[in-house]
């Protein structure tokens, strides 16, 4: 099931720029969202700008994103 408040959260973020979600990740799990040595992370765009808006709602690294493992 969905959580609604997450999808209103999506809504209301479609001002905030990738950028400003990376550096948002980056401050709220003291690292980067990409890491140079791993090249497994194969999204779109549109996906990964909803798993890095799941990463800052939520306040979870992206390895806990529920769809992590299909990426």
């Amino acid at each position: 099931m969905k959580d609604a408040d997450f999808e209103a959260f999506c809504k209301g973020a479609k001002d905030i720029s990738d950028g400003d979600l990376l550096t948002a990740y980056a401050v709220s799990q003291g690292v980067g969202f990409f890491d140079i040595e791993d090249n497994s992370i194969n999204v779109t765009p549109e996906e990964l700008r909803r798993w890095l808006l799941w990463c800052v709602y939520y306040g979870r690294p992206k390895d806990e994103y529920p769809l992590a493992t299909n990426k």
